[in-house]
């Protein structure tokens, strides 16, 4: 198995180009962060394409004197958005994501997956998802816990999918 970063967009760039190889596939979502953030993957013969919408997005720090004003107030002035007192209120406070992107290719994933135990579907699922999480870490030098944790479940979200299609 292998990993590649494909492109990245940082916040502010044009969007990323949607890959050649990928075209008339059929995708499914997976949910990154639950409620925040759904990924698409892609199926490309023995590789696995991630669309990933939350990639190392940061978070963004207004100036010393407008820290602890609304989420409106910041909104307004940092970015030139109006929002309805309906879904943001004068009171509300928050943070603004800056969020990047990125496509993500896992090379020879299918294969691997089926090289292991036969016998034990939801061993080779674990066993799959603690390689992608091996890779995907060793290649993008992450050693924080917490990010590790998120992506080993976003990982298992992911592999969990193979149990029903392979």
């Amino acid at each position: 198995m292998n990993y590649l970063r494909i492109s990245t967009r940082l916040y502010t760039q044009p969007p990323l180009k949607f890959p050649k190889e990928l075209k008339g596939l059929k995708s499914f979502s997976v949910s990154f962060i639950p409620k925040k953030c759904t990924c698409n993957i892609y199926i490309e013969n023995d590789n696995l394409w991630i669309k990933h919408k939350d990639f190392f997005s940061k978070v963004f720090i207004p100036n010393k004197e407008d820290i602890g004003k609304p989420l409106s107030f910041i909104l307004q002035k940092y970015f030139s958005k109006e929002k309805s007192e309906k879904f943001i209120y004068s009171d509300c406070w928050g943070s603004v994501v800056l969020r990047n992107e990125a496509w993500l290719k896992f090379e020879n994933v299918i294969s691997f997956y089926k090289k292991q135990d036969s016998y034990n579907k939801d061993y080779n699922l674990y066993v799959t998802a603690e390689e992608m999480l091996k890779l995907f870490c060793s290649k993008e030098n992450i050693d924080s816990p917490a990010v590790i944790i998120e992506y080993e479940r976003f990982f298992e979200r992911i592999t969990d999918i193979l149990k029903y299609n392979y």
